[in-house]
């Protein structure tokens, strides 16, 4: 299965993020729910000049300096964060490091390693561009769970420059997320105002699908065995694609503001099965993490890790799994700060439920730094025990734990399998608000898909339950404070409905249903209230019990964005961002849809919060300028495009009607009375 099979392909090297952290709302100042920006208790309106209001947003909230620690002198600030003026912009440094086609043999001098493997964006039609990086994005600015990617091509096997030959290429079909999501990747590392950011690890995954019009492996160019096997075993009919798991960690530290962020990064290619898997989600049976008295002191900084048996072997793909202890003055000449060794102060036991012996033994010694970085964190190891075919029945009707053996011989779980994952491909779903007047809704069905110790199944009786982020009120202004915010009980941001489920044929705000025979269900989400919260898949009497009672507590507590119940990161969960109700522009009269409108109504937000723009192209302020590019900004704010990387914006919080603003302001700028078609293929040559 998957990345947990062979053949494999290991790469690693360093991702660059410029992702914008001025619209994270730390300084509680900003009404997510609508797009508006206070200055102290007053909303922002046409007349803040930018410059000032950059001036006054870089000195807001708490003060940090270079060293990470609070000072009122500091040149980092709480509202502005560390890159107020990124652009979203990913980009990759990374090479092949080693291959893998069978087990127990790590191949380091395949003609393959030293290849580039390369993340791009998707190509504009319009602009005719060849060269787009992919762009990162919080669903929910005011969330650390809701990083994903817009990437539209992968290739891997270049040499040297970019136009040399790839031996591997393929579209990004979906977007993807970040999964395993956890903060404390580094322990026994100083206070720092950024940890957040260097603390926290995750692990994203995407396909490219074999019968895809872009698809081609090429293994007659290099005389490489993991490319040969990849294309021999992709001739199986059960073999789907390509699938490409990678996971970023170890963050830079800010030393100045307004620059990108560094991560070490490892990933692995494998065959990609999909009926039995998920295209974006890790395939394999998932443990977490104990955090009982017994276990919680031994499990500091662990994550989450999937396994596969197979009959010969079994392998672990732990690429966070394991925390890194501290960091080592940097001695670095590159963009990445040198990390310590990845801990464990004991060695480790992989037990099933019911068999009495250990099924293997993982030695520490084995999954430090230099073979971490050999196989992206991916290992194998053989079985202690022979296994009978009563010890299999076993294995697949029960669950699996870690251990560690303690002095006096006893063994401790520290690692527990969790029996039921509840997810979806579409983790991350962008809802619009609809209009029952005009009867335009903007439903999205989303499959769910179910799967008991790692193998797609039914399972029955799953109740969905909302959250919403409070962090996505203006908070710190007076109407919005703490003790005015929405109940949790009460407040939706959603209604769902499943077309199976018997009287679940109208909308509600919880739901209780089933998956079919293949693990299967199509949930229909409609936009309800503005703002981000979580959707959460629970089963059983404990874990609806403990979403109830939960959801008696204060707002920011049940949101919990610092998992400090140790609950967020075990739990079925996918995320929503309702889009604001702007409703009342829909019928704007395009002849009044002029500068002055776009730039009160839409562009400001914009202009405020994300000044890239004003740096590295044209301010949203410039009349002539935003006149001049009417075209192009319906074209990149289209949104038929959102899917897209070069999608505007790239925070992609821009509601329908507010989208709509630019087709009417383009044909009222341009006075042509037609909408131009931004295909490239329909322009004619002279």
């Amino acid at each position: 299965m998957s990345i947990l099979n062979f053949p494999r392909i290991h790469f690693s090297g360093w991702c660059r993020f410029h992702e914008p952290t001025g619209n994270q709302n730390k300084a509680g100042n900003i009404d997510l729910t609508t797009n508006e920006i206070y200055m102290g208790q007053k909303r922002v309106d046409s007349s803040v000049a930018p410059e000032a209001f950059y001036e006054y947003y870089s000195h807001l909230g708490i003060k940090y300096n270079r060293e990470g620690q609070e000072d009122p002198e500091g040149i980092f600030s709480e509202a502005a964060g560390r890159d107020l003026e990124g652009n979203s912009r990913v980009s990759w440094n990374a090479k092949v490091v080693s291959t893998q086609t069978r087990f127990g043999v790590i191949n380091t001098d395949d003609p393959l390693v030293g290849r580039a493997v390369d993340l791009w964006g998707h190509y504009n039609e319009y602009l005719a561009t060849t060269f787009n990086q992919p762009k990162v994005v919080e669903l929910d600015s005011a969330s650390q769970w809701t990083r994903q990617i817009y990437a539209g091509h992968f290739t891997l096997g270049r040499e040297a420059s970019i136009s040399s030959n790839h031996l591997i290429n393929g579209g990004v079909q979906k977007v993807h997320h970040a999964r395993w999501h956890k903060n404390n990747h580094i322990i026994n590392f100083p206070q720092h105002w950024n940890d957040e950011e260097i603390n926290k690890a995750a692990v994203y995954q995407f396909v490219l699908e074999k019968d895809q019009e872009h698809f081609y492996l090429n293994s007659d160019e290099l005389d490489s065995d993991a490319l040969v096997a990849f294309q021999e075993t992709l001739k199986h009919e059960a073999a789907k694609g390509i699938v490409v798991q990678y996971c970023l960690f170890n963050a830079s530290e800010p030393i100045q503001p307004n620059t990108p962020t560094w991560y070490s990064l490892v990933g692995t290619v494998g065959i990609w099965y999909g009926e039995r898997e998920m295209a974006t989600y890790p395939a394999g049976r998932v443990l977490h993490p104990l955090q009982d008295v017994a276990s919680q002191n031994l499990v500091e900084g662990w994550g989450t890790l999937s396994v596969e048996l197979f009959q010969g072997h079994l392998s672990l793909n732990m690429p966070i799994a394991l925390p890194i202890d501290g960091r080592p003055p940097s001695h670095s000449s590159g963009p990445l700060p040198e990390h310590g060794e990845f801990y464990s102060p004991h060695d480790l036991f992989l037990f099933c439920q019911g068999i009495e012996d250990p099924l293997t033994f993982i030695s520490v010694k084995n999954l430090q730094k230099h073979f971490y970085y050999q196989t992206s964190g991916i290992f194998d190891f053989e079985y202690l025990i022979k296994l009978s075919d009563e010890h299999w029945e076993q294995i697949f009707q029960s669950s699996l734990f870690i251990a560690i053996q303690d002095n006096q011989g006893n063994f401790i779980p520290i690692l527990q399998e969790k029996e039921i994952i509840i997810q979806a491909d579409r983790a991350n779903i962008y809802l619009e608000i609809p209009s029952e007047e005009k009867g335009i809704f903007f439903d999205e069905s989303i499959e769910i898909r179910s799967f008991i110790r790692g193998m797609p199944h039914t399972v029955n009786n799953i109740h969905l339950h909302q959250v919403y982020n409070p962090a996505n009120f203006p908070f710190k202004v007076e109407e919005f404070k703490q003790e005015n915010l929405p109940d949790s009980k009460e407040h939706k941001l959603c209604l769902v409905k499943c077309k199976y489920v018997e009287n679940s044929s109208h909308f509600q705000t919880e739901l209780e249903f089933s998956t079919n025979e293949k693990g299967r269900a199509t949930i229909t989400f409609r936009g309800l209230k503005s703002g981000g919260g979580r959707i959460i898949f629970a089963v059983g009497e404990s874990e609806n019990q403990f979403i109830q009672t939960l959801l008696e507590h204060d707002p920011f507590e049940v949101y919990d964005d610092s998992n400090q119940l140790n609950f967020w990161n075990k739990a079925n969960v996918i995320h929503i961002k309702v889009l604001p109700h702007d409703w009342h522009l829909i019928d704007v009269p395009q002849s009044d849809v002029d500068f002055k409108l776009m730039y009160e109504h839409v562009l400001q937000f914009y202009e405020l919060l994300y000044p890239f723009m004003n740096r590295e192209i044209f301010s949203l302020g410039n009349k002539a300028r935003v006149e001049s590019f009417s075209l192009l900004s319906w074209q990149m704010c289209d949104p038929i495009n959102r899917d897209k990387s070069y999608y505007m914006p790239p925070t992609r919080e821009l509601s329908y009607p507010k989208a709509l603003l630019f087709k009417k302001f383009l044909m009222n700028v341009s006075q042509i009375g037609y909408l131009p078609c931004c295909h490239k293929k329909a322009v004619k040559d002279d």
